[in-house]
């Protein structure tokens, strides 16, 4: 990343010009050798796991998916100089491919390579993304006779790409989709086609510039976004196309640095989007920020055979990230807020330091979203304090109490939050608006806060908790839940919760096996023990919670924050009203009682807004000020 565009699109830093002063040749060789060295141990990983897909189509393995057999065969060629091997692959995807001129699905893939139970819209896009990159990169591997097949075979694909129309507001697919049809268009010589996905890139960019990463900070997808984007930077024959892919990546990088704490051991802290692990410690983003240098810690188990792209775009003729610089720039402790949608209050908020993160998004995302999420730095592996509403009695996200979405893909799902909250610094305020009214086969409802089992400190009303001894432990309304690990401290109350039907809500400290066995326990209001005569459509909530900084000893007298916290919840004519005077301010709240989102929220009586990206009140542009 060069200092023009740092400064063009970059963090705006001050300081900028002092801290990015000339970089030694022997920094740069160091930086180039351990580059090289995590490329090999990703190689190594995605060898292993690659040595079964060929096993796996020798014996019509029914799990196996097509981007799999295409990340494969983009591996043979990268990593093995192997055109036949990789020839062979796709001629096995080329086979599945409907190339019949008349039919209403021609050019499209299945997502399985020997069964038809998922059908998902988006296999064209992660069917074809490799396809592109190994035609324009390694076509001197390749025989005349597969290259002819295969321009076929993409000229097909393209058809299928442009006839399949995901919202520029989803982010990984609408980028994919983008990114195959330029590489492939530039592939086969279709220049209409070429031309469809530089106008798709410039309404990708322009939407986001205006109203921020809509699928945001996901440990899953923005991973796709960067494996993408890079591919496409490298391969594009497209000068100024290239540019303004470079731009994107910085962009995404800069999201990606400001909301990562390698002392949290995530690959994003903060809300997400999307995020499969609802206890907090996986997502494919942690390989990329490993492999491109941005954090140093390696708790990886296996590579994902879908990031072979990494071994292509962060050699020196790719995109290569100076994370070094990047890391430099961003301050220990920083507060980073930022738009992921078209209306104002789709507003996410980070307040990171070296001890905790505790951060917010409004809105509602989807059924794998993380709306509020508290990490406290540590050396044992503590799950991601949560909220999830839960109808399954198993909030954690464990197969389960997983289910298939509509694709067929087996996926963990809460119901949605439909949140209003407000954060400043370590302080928030959460207005939940439960809506059970199409939920089918309800046997229970209950708001979880998911703790970390193995923190150093649990505690009820200042009562000390043995999380490796507790299994139910009886709580009432207002009672203080706390957490102590290390120097930082979180304390959480439940202001007001609805009760669904006659019985009053029931409040516990719970652990149970399968959370135990992950190091996760529950302090959990179940709205419902049993299946409810009623379905509530507006079913409120009402938290506030406390995240700081405390000393050993000091946890008792850092959860007193909340047990005289000023904190109300009034609903008189149809409208609430909620105020809470926490530590960092004052936060009010006022809609009606049928709303889903808030007529007036203010922290001290103003109402919080936000840029696309920021941090600590400074905005970070995507595009220059002339655009």
């Amino acid at each position: 990343m060069t200092l023009k565009r740092v400064l063009r699109n970059g963090l705006g830093f001050a300081v900028i010009a002092a801290s990015l002063g000339a970089v030694v040749l022997t920094a740069q060789d160091d930086a180039a050798a351990k580059r090289a060295a995590r490329l090999q141990k990703i190689a190594a990983g995605l060898e292993q796991n690659f040595s079964k897909t060929q096993q796996q189509l020798d014996s019509k393995d029914p799990t196996l998916d097509v981007r799999g057999v295409a990340g494969y065969a983009l591996f043979r060629a990268i990593s093995h100089k192997d055109g036949p091997g990789a020839e062979q692959a796709w001629r096995d995807i080329f086979h599945l491919q409907d190339m019949r001129p008349d039919s209403p699905h021609y050019g499209e893939l299945p997502w399985n390579v020997f069964n038809e139970d998922i059908k998902d819209e988006n296999a064209i896009e992660f069917g074809t993304h490799f396809l592109g990159p190994l035609l324009l990169g390694y076509g001197q591997l390749l025989s005349p006779e597969f290259v002819k097949e295969a321009h076929a075979h993409a000229s097909a694909a393209l058809v299928a790409l442009q006839r399949h129309h995901p919202p520029v507001s989803y982010t990984n697919i609408f980028l994919m989709n983008t990114d195959a049809t330029i590489l492939l268009a530039q592939a086969v010589g279709d220049k209409a086609q070429a031309e469809r996905g530089r106008q798709q890139l410039a309404a990708w960019m322009q939407y986001t510039s205006q109203y921020g990463i809509h699928e945001f900070d996901s440990p899953t997808y923005t991973a796709e976004d960067l494996n993408d984007l890079s591919l496409c930077a490298h391969y594009t024959t497209d000068p100024e196309e290239h540019a303004e892919l470079v731009a994107a990546l910085d962009y995404l990088w800069k999201d990606i640095a400001l909301n990562v704490s390698p002392a949290m051991h995530r690959p994003l802290v903060g809300s997400h989007s999307r995020d499969y692990d609802f206890l907090g410690r996986s997502g494919g983003l942690g390989l990329l920020e490993w492999a491109a240098g941005l954090i140093d810690e390696y708790p990886f188990k296996g590579v994902d055979p879908s990031k072979v792209g990494i071994l292509d775009y962060t050699q020196p003729n790719g995109y290569l990230l100076d994370a070094a610089k990047l890391r430099s720039l961003v301050p220990d402790t920083r507060i980073v807020t930022q738009r992921w949608g078209e209306n104002e209050s789709q507003i996410r908020y980070t307040y990171i330091t070296p001890g905790f993160a505790v951060g917010i998004a409004n809105g509602d995302y989807g059924p794998q979203d993380r709306m509020f999420a508290v990490d406290l730095a540590s050396s044992k592996p503590l799950p991601t304090i949560s909220i999830v509403p839960d109808r399954f009695d198993a909030p954690y996200g464990l197969p389960e109490a997983q289910s298939k979405d509509r694709s067929g893909h087996v996926k963990p799902k809460h119901m949605p939050l439909h949140p209003v909250f407000l954060q400043k610094e370590g302080s928030v305020l959460a207005l939940l608006d439960l809506d059970l009214s199409g939920e089918k086969g309800l046997t229970s409802a209950a708001t979880d806060i998911i703790l970390p089992a193995r923190a150093d400190e649990v505690r009820l009303n200042k009562t000390a908790v043995d999380a490796g001894k507790l299994s139910t432990l009886d709580a009432t309304p207002n009672d203080v839940i706390g957490v102590r690990e290390a120097g930082s401290c979180f304390a959480l109350r439940f202001v007001h919760v609805d009760p669904l039907g006659t019985e009053p809500p029931v409040y516990q400290l719970k652990a149970d096996a399968a959370g135990r066995a992950k190091g996760a326990i529950r302090f959990v209001v179940y709205h419902a023990q049993k299946t409810p005569s009623e379905l509530a459509k507006n079913l409120r909530v009402m938290i506030v919670s406390e995240t700081g900084v405390c000393p050993a000893g000091g946890l008792p007298e850092f959860m007193d924050k909340l047990d005289h916290a000023n904190a109300s919840f009034v609903r008189k004519d149809g409208r609430i009203n909620v105020h809470a005077t926490l530590a960092a301010g004052k936060f009010d709240v006022s809609m009606r009682d049928d709303a889903r989102t808030a007529g007036s929220e203010t922290i001290d009586g103003v109402t919080p807004h936000s840029p696309p990206l920021a941090y600590n009140g400074q905005s970070i542009p995507l595009l220059p000020p002339s655009k």
